[in-house]
């Protein structure tokens, strides 16, 4: 989860560097929003497992561009640093919420928001468990017999010759 947290920060703070210095160097008459849209729409067709979209983190609630999480959540982001939530996505999902605010001047004007849902994650932790408990039982049958060979080999041989001797010797062959 915490590679999850770092990855998703990451392309945040790449996407909204390229969302600023897009619109400070030549694109202010197309709008902010139309720039920051555009870029992040390229960026999140490249991307497989991870949702990406410009907020604005004044939006009006039911907005397009209003962030998945309550802005009641996202006090950081208003104070230019990132934050990153697990929720349960409208669909049901676990869910990894990074919001990423893009600074123009000296405040934010809006975020980079990455969701990653927890499913690949998730049976990724469940082969490794899967993997690791047929790895142990085989360990463990190996460890059995080892312990049986040696246990007959060195142990039980002898005391079979042992037992055959005392039976000899039991019956007058001395």
């Amino acid at each position: 989860e915490g590679g999850m947290e770092r990855d998703a920060r990451q392309l945040g703070t790449v996407v909204g560097l390229m969302v600023a210095d897009s619109w400070r160097d030549g694109e202010p008459a197309r709008g902010l929003e139309l720039v920051a849209n555009e870029l992040v729409a390229n960026v999140d067709e490249k991307t497989e497992t991870t949702r990406v979209r410009w907020v604005l983190l004044d939006a009006e609630v039911g907005a397009e561009s209003t962030p998945s999480v309550p802005l009641k959540d996202l006090g950081s982001v208003l104070q230019g640093r990132g934050v990153s939530l697990q929720r349960t996505s409208e669909d049901g999902k676990e869910c990894l919420y990074t919001y990423v605010p893009v600074i123009i001047g000296d405040a934010p004007v809006g975020a980079i928001e990455l969701t990653e849902a927890f499913d690949e994650l998730h049976l990724h932790k469940r082969a490794i468990l899967i993997r690791t408990f047929v790895l142990s039982a085989a360990l463990i049958g190996i460890g059995a017999l080892v312990v049986l060979f040696v246990g007959f080999v060195f142990i039980g041989k002898p005391l079979r010759r042992l037992g055959n001797k005392l039976k000899r010797i039991g019956e007058g062959d001395l």
